[in-house]
């Protein structure tokens, strides 16, 4: 009796599955959800430019990063579909730098040592344990109140002595 109640239930659950198969082939699927699909500005990162020049200087125990500041922003954005737009082309903005320190074979971190994009084209740094680092840059910009970080800048390393305690 069980067994004959098992098998009615497996047979009407794969009818079930079989008709809705075959009633929906052909048919152009709904769209049961509505979300805004209001058209916006595509910005491809890799278009933004990356800082250039990074030299990394030792000062006694600091390391000190200079770099070229960014003043090409000219960026190529995908407009939306609407042809009244065509004009209207959104700014991007340079708001700074966000610089990245990382032990020589490490991953480069998610979090720069900044904590918000700094505007100067130079950084000191002072760490305090005795490893190979490395730093990079990268230009943080700003378009339709987003911000978007660019490419990386090339990387740099230097060795950071050990400082006497004595």
């Amino acid at each position: 009796m069980k067994n004959n109640k098992k098998y009615l239930l497996w047979k009407l659950t794969v009818t079930i599955f079989v008709a809705t198969l075959f009633l929906n082939c052909g048919r152009k699927s709904r769209n049961i959800f509505s979300f805004d699909t209001k058209d916006t500005y595509k910005l491809n990162i890799l278009s933004l430019p990356a800082p250039q020049n990074l030299q990394l200087k030792k000062k006694g125990n600091k390391n000190i990063l200079t770099w070229n500041e960014i003043t090409k922003t000219l960026v190529q954005l995908k407009p939306p579909s609407d042809k009244n737009n065509k004009d209207e082309r959104p700014e991007v903005k340079l708001i700074g730098y966000n610089i990245y320190r990382f032990a020589h074979r490490a991953f480069i971190p998610n979090h720069p040592l900044n904590s918000k994009p700094i505007s100067k084209t130079y950084f000191e740094d002072q760490p305090s344990k005795r490893y190979l680092w490395c730093y990079l840059v990268r230009g943080v910009f700003e378009c339709l109140d987003k911000k978007y970080q660019g490419p990386t800048s090339l990387i740099v390393c230097a060795l950071n002595e050990a400082r006497n305690i004595f």
